[in-house]
């Protein structure tokens, strides 16, 4: 056998085992690809169900009840405002603003109506979602407490009684200033739910559902292009080894 013949056999050889190679390596590719596919293009429920947490079992302290029995039969506050409370400073404008517009009108401050009063107050704010729309509606409630009741029009309103009717107490005007500014401060913070970062979330959810159609199309491509790559890897092998016999 003559040098060029067994260079050539070399070859042959070389390109056999190279295929052989390549097509283990498509193989694992494919297995990847097909496991990869099947994750991204799972039904939502199963990616929620795989990635969700286990859920934690409340365990309520007996002194945590025993709190709020006492403050519910006493009909105080059990989450009363406390000296570290962060929106404190608001909570006093809007206890001075009170005090000082029903000292105004001439009327008597009943200690309980006040305090429970503040503490609704306490429970609207803490009823915020954030901690920003917390401090919002603190500060904002008090400016509202502090330009509203100093208003003259409130001052007529509340000397202007027609006869017949029952006087207008100064306390029903502080829970009218309640209700009307949470009204007005709903309103406009549902109003405003279109922010920039909901409208990049919606942005984000129609790129997730365009890969996602793109991923579902391009799995079978991929695996339909791995087969042919197989099936040329084949024929090249195939070719290799009927030169080898031809040159035998």
């Amino acid at each position: 056998m003559s040098l060029l013949q067994k260079l050539e056999q070399l070859y042959n050889g070389l390109i056999r085992l190279l295929t052989v190679l390549l097509t283990l390596a498509l193989l694992g590719v494919a297995f990847k690809a097909a496991l990869d596919w099947r994750r991204a293009t799972a039904p939502e429920p199963e990616l929620k169900a795989a990635s969700a947490a286990p859920a934690k079992t409340p365990k309520v302290a007996a002194a945590d009840v025993v709190k709020r029995v006492v403050a519910n039969q006493s009909g105080t506050e059990a989450d009363a405002i406390s000296a570290t409370d962060p929106h404190r400073a608001a909570y006093d404008r809007i206890g001075k603003a009170i005090r000082a517009f029903v000292q105004k009108q001439g009327a008597t401050l009943e200690e309980e109506e006040f305090t429970a009063q503040l503490n609704a107050i306490h429970y609207k704010v803490s009823a915020q979602d954030t901690d920003a729309l917390k401090a919002a509606y603190a500060n904002g409630l008090a400016d509202a407490f502090e330009q509203s009741l100093a208003d003259p029009k409130i001052d007529a309103l509340l000397a202007k009684r027609p006869e017949g009717d029952l006087p207008i107490a100064p306390m029903t005007v502080v829970g009218d200033v309640v209700d009307q500014y949470d009204t007005v401060f709903s309103e406009q913070n549902t109003a405003s739910g279109d922010s920039p970062a909901d409208g990049y979330l919606a942005q984000k959810e129609k790129q997730d559902a365009a890969w996602r159609s793109l991923v579902r199309a391009g799995g079978p491509i991929l695996l339909l292009i791995l087969v042919l790559q197989l099936l040329t890897f084949g024929r090249i092998e195939r070719n290799t080894r009927a030169w080898t016999d031809g040159a035998r």
